[in-house]
């Protein structure tokens, strides 16, 4: 922890966590380093939100069609 704090390459936010552990000042982030050790510091937790409306199938087809092929000619395209 205490390496965490003095590193000059530290993100700032890690070393914030970091100095909140050693000085035991806040039960939330002691509780997350001692459930998930230093990965718990330096990783951010998923926050809530709204679910995907689209199915994983449904977006990789997207992203290969979007990918692989092009528009029809017309709206947009050059006239020449």
């Amino acid at each position: 922890m205490e390496r965490l704090t003095r590193s000059r390459t530290t993100a700032h936010r890690v070393v914030e966590r970091a100095e909140i552990v050693l000085a035991s000042a806040v039960t939330c982030w002691l509780d997350r380093y001692e459930a998930d050790g230093v990965a718990g510091l330096v990783t951010d937790r998923p926050r809530s939100g709204r679910p995907k409306q689209i199915s994983a199938t449904d977006e990789a087809a997207i992203i290969d069609r979007t990918l692989h092929t092009r528009p029809p000619r017309g709206f947009g395209a050059a006239t020449g």
